[in-house]
């Protein structure tokens, strides 16, 4: 999985990335792609080390869970994990699992 972007052109600003796409500084598109290729390739890792306070982090994370089934080791730099939603055992229409 790859896209061909010029990174520092869409990343190396000290602008907030979300300011410089409402000016029409960056394209729309190529940021999105970027982004969702960095949770992607995040989430397929064995492990984390990040900021929790990030929800780009804790999405990632919360991908890597799914992927897994289980919790992988991870180390915070700033707060502990917590689900950005509510863990619910999914119940079906009739009751059950």
């Amino acid at each position: 999985m790859s896209i061909s972007i010029d990174r520092d052109r869409l990343f190396g600003s000290k602008m907030f990335i979300e300011h410089r796409v409402a000016w029409g500084v960056v394209d729309r598109q190529a940021v999105s792609e970027a982004t969702f290729l960095d949770l992607f390739l995040l989430s397929e890792c064995h492990a984390f080390v990040g900021s929790f306070i990030s929800h780009f982090s804790r999405a990632a994370y919360e991908l890597m869970v799914g992927r897994t089934g289980d919790f992988p080791p991870y180390v915070s730099v700033d707060r502990p994990w917590k689900p950005l939603r509510p863990i619910v055992p999914f119940v079906g229409p009739d009751g059950g699992e």
